[in-house]
């Protein structure tokens, strides 16, 4: 080495250590001002073209062994965004690369070369341009097959760890974010070169976030998901992940369990993990570390993850005989623990996918919708006094007893435990949310109700009283609107006596029955006429006022005019109709007459329904003869 080179290595060494103090000064002191000292002094050098030049030169013309101290510095100085670009102007990128052709580069330079073109790339397509198109990415390959090669469980040494680590970070900073890039990498088939990594990721929290990061980078875009699948990584992955990581990741849990639910969301990756014994091990994680809020809540994301927007989920709850569905039965009592609770709701709710899973789990021995129902009881009091966290728990586990209503064979069970009692306190929340379930809830099981398991209470002045402000105050919310309007049309089909129907007709339910005669779905459209059916059958005398005064004539009228009715729809209306006719006092000669046209119109479309013409014929001979 020449004393030139050497006195030129020695002054870059010097401003290298300056930096080096001042940092450690920022760490060690408060002041903000050592930070801008930092700052100015790198971004002095690189606004000086000629010490650029000169940087550069030193490159192309010295050592390998100065090339380490030079590497280092430009790493350092490209930590500062504002000096990237004029670093990649000053052409020091191919300087830099072409080391890493040199047979003598050693693992010492090999980290300095990875931390300086990382840092040059991070956050900088204009880096990541001139990367790939002057030096092109062969050389980043190479080195990637070699420290993909390095095993630590034979030499386990902090340099060979630090190059692992840097190596990718290297690719992550040059590939993220970029779509040129990661086109070229994928022509390599990068998933097969990531793969031998997976080996290490146990030997330091370094290589298992940056090796993550990689994955996540690379598999957004569908060619990368496609290599990703077919190189198995998952299993790889999985079968690595133990205690001992867990443990270890501190900071990192929240990225490593997010990273871990993208990975999951790539074709046969659910598959793969099945096969292993990961989720096993995180639940005796998680359940030993209880009192943690942030790792319980970061765990229920993944699950939520895990279980959500996948048609083929059994494979997880069929891991193991159903292990996470036993385990999330078990958390509903075995542990005094809102995050666990949510992920229970979560995991049950998605097990009950259809009525066959539904009546399975209410024949479960260990009863998680008693459970369920018992834990609603420390919440149905709240009221407006929830917090947000209780808001949540509650929805959720509402979310799930719904699902449990959903099957007729189940109902019974759920009303012998008092279901009704509960759900009905939630009536005096005030969130959304909670009260849409509520409604749900209520609405599913009360045609089974009778007075000894909870109908006298959905009767009583106090309930209807709750149902009718929700259902009259018009709320942003459509499942809350939906729920409480479809709720007071099965009011008077599950009222069971003529007394219920009293008290239904003294408040303003008939009102709004007859406004979702308007609406767009036919089975709601279908249960208010059916409602209407019932109400003018059983209690005329205390409901024809109000009919009379309702837009209920206007509105079934309406849906005559509707081509696209159907027939069993029509049969219900025709039904209304001949109740109300008979009746004698509702109809106005006027609107009788408005029938019969539209009933003589409707009979000329109607000759392939027998059923319907059948019903027409008839109708419109008793509005001849009355007319």
């Amino acid at each position: 080495m020449s004393s030139e080179s050497t006195d030129s290595t020695f002054y870059y060494t010097n401003i290298l250590k300056s930096l080096k103090n001042l940092e450690l000064e920022s760490n060690e002191s408060e002041e903000t001002g050592t930070c801008s000292k930092i700052a100015e002094h790198k971004q002095q050098f690189c606004s000086d073209g000629l010490k650029l030049k000169q940087l550069k030169n030193e490159l192309d013309n010295g050592s390998v062994e100065s090339a380490i101290d030079l590497c280092e510095f430009i790493a350092e100085l490209a930590k500062d965004e504002l000096c990237r670009n004029q670093l990649v102007q000053a052409e020091l990128l191919p300087s830099i690369n072409k080391f890493l052709f040199n047979p003598n580069c050693s693992n010492k330079l090999k980290i300095q070369i990875c931390r300086a073109i990382g840092n040059l790339c991070y956050e900088n397509d204009d880096g990541r341009s001139v990367f790939l198109d002057v030096c092109g990415i062969d050389n980043l390959i190479d080195l990637l097959k070699y420290t993909g090669s390095i095993d630590l469980s034979q030499e386990e040494q902090p340099e060979l760890v630090k190059l692992i680590v840097v190596s990718l970070g290297f690719l992550h900073n040059f590939a993220n974010d970029n779509e040129c890039v990661r086109k070229a990498v994928y022509e390599k088939n990068i998933m097969s070169i990531l793969k031998p990594f997976a080996k290490n990721i146990k030997k330091d929290i370094g290589i298992l976030m940056y090796f993550f990061s990689c994955i996540e980078n690379l598999t957004e875009i569908d060619q990368g998901k496609i290599q990703f699948a077919e190189e198995k990584i998952a299993f790889d992955l999985y079968s690595q992940l133990d205690l001992q990581i867990l443990d270890t990741l501190g900071c990192y849990t929240e990225d490593f369990f997010r990273i871990l639910s993208s990975i999951n969301e790539i074709n046969d990756s659910k598959e793969q993990l099945c096969m292993t014994n990961f989720i096993e091990i995180t639940v005796d994680f998680v359940e030993k570390r209880a009192n943690d809020e942030d790792l319980l809540r970061i765990f229920g994301g993944f699950l939520t993850n895990l279980l959500a927007n996948d048609d083929n989920i059994d494979m997880i709850y069929k891991y193991k005989d159903n292990f996470i569905l036993e385990k999330a039965v078990d958390w509903l009592e075995k542990f005094q623990c809102e995050q666990l609770y949510l992920a229970s709701a979560v995991i049950i709710a998605n097990y009950m996918r259809n009525d066959s899973k539904a009546i399975e789990i209410v024949g479960h021995k260990n009863q998680p919708h008693v459970k369920i129902i018992n834990l609603l009881r420390k919440y149905n009091d709240l009221g407006t006094s929830a917090t947000l966290q209780q808001i949540n728990v509650s929805h959720s586990l509402l979310s799930t007893l719904k699902n449990f209503c959903i099957a007729v064979s189940s109902k019974e069970e759920l009303l012998k435990n008092e279901v009704i009692e509960v759900v009905v306190e939630f009536l005096n929340y005030e969130n959304l949310e909670v009260l849409w379930k509520t409604l749900g809830i209520i609405r599913l099981l009360v045609k089974y109700c009778s007075d000894k398991n909870g109908l006298n209470i959905i009767f009583s002045d106090e309930i209807l009283e709750k149902v009718e402000k929700i259902a009259n105050n018009p709320q942003e919310h459509p499942g809350v609107t939906g729920e409480s309007s479809r709720l007071c049309c099965y009011l008077p089909m599950a009222a069971k006596n003529e007394q219920n129907m009293d008290k239904y007709c003294k408040f303003s339910f008939i009102n709004i029955v007859c406004k979702q005669l308007l609406s767009n779905h036919l089975i709601m459209i279908n249960e208010a006429v059916l409602a209407l059916n019932v109400l003018t059958t059983i209690a005329y005398r205390a409901c024809s006022d109000k009919l009379k005064e309702s837009s209920m004539n206007e509105n079934v009228i309406n849906l005559f005019e509707k081509e696209s009715l159907a027939g069993e729809i029509k049969i219900n209306l025709f039904q209304l109709f001949k109740i109300l006719f008979e009746k004698s006092d509702f109809f106005t000669e006027q609107q009788l007459e408005q029938y019969l046209k539209i009933f003589n119109r409707l009979k000329i479309g109607q000759e392939k329904n027998e059923i319907v013409n059948a019903y027409l014929i008839q109708l419109i001979n008793l509005l001849e003869n009355k007319i």
